[in-house]
């Protein structure tokens, strides 16, 4: 598996910029599941947003569609900017099949993990957003749920999960921290070592928009 951090492409130019990456890498891509966090639902506006609103241009889904198993995951601050598009980007990923997880228009649905396979192994990807991170959107908005962390809630299901499915991959990948923190908050290491401790194996964060350490 191959995990990436946050994903805004708006403008066609990111789109190549992205399919060039896809293209010139085979062999890092062939045959790997391709999980990111996709920050922005599929949106082409007439007229370029002045706001701090993030979407994605849709033809990403095309290209990421064409270069293997893709996993978007959806727990985070900017899939509530534009709720409107929640319905319509979801029919696009299933048409091309495309997986998703974090967000939906039900709480339980949102919380639901992801089993995907790759080389005969099952692998299980829970995502959830900081709720601080959600604290100026409306959580739902329109009918749309984000899974927020809840750290009890979160290290006893997967300590749960590992327990009655000790031979799947756990990978826990969180939205949370604030922008261009080069480091995690001692909060978020805590919680993480709780998760590995309860059988995660990997545990990712996104949103810092930088290379954090461990």
């Amino acid at each position: 598996m191959i995990i990436a951090g946050d994903l805004a492409a708006p403008e066609p130019g990111h789109i190549q910029l992205l399919s060039w990456v896809f293209e010139n890498n085979p062999q890092v891509f062939a045959g790997k599941n391709f999980l990111c966090n996709f920050e922005g639902l599929l949106y082409a506006p007439a007229v370029r947003h002045h706001t701090p609103v993030l979407y994605n241009h849709p033809d990403v889904v095309n290209v990421l569609a064409q270069n293997g198993q893709v996993t978007l995951a959806l727990a985070n601050n900017h899939i509530l900017d534009l709720p409107g598009q929640f319905k319509d980007t979801i029919q696009v990923f299933r048409s091309l099949g495309i997986s998703y997880t974090g967000a939906s228009h039900s709480r339980d649905e949102a919380k639901r993990p992801l089993v995907i396979e790759e080389n005969g192994k099952e692998i299980v990807i829970f995502n959830a957003c900081w709720d601080f991170l959600l604290y100026n959107q409306k959580n739902p908005t329109n009918g749309v749920y984000v899974y927020e962390i809840n750290e009890r809630d979160l290290i006893s299901t997967v300590a749960n999960f590992h327990q009655n499915k000790p031979d799947v991959e756990i990978v826990v990948y969180l939205h949370w921290n604030f922008d261009l923190e080069t480091l995690p908050f001692p909060l978020h290491r805590q919680l993480a070592r709780a998760l590995i401790d309860s059988g995660a194996r990997i545990v990712a964060g996104t949103h810092s928009h930088c290379v954090q350490g461990g």
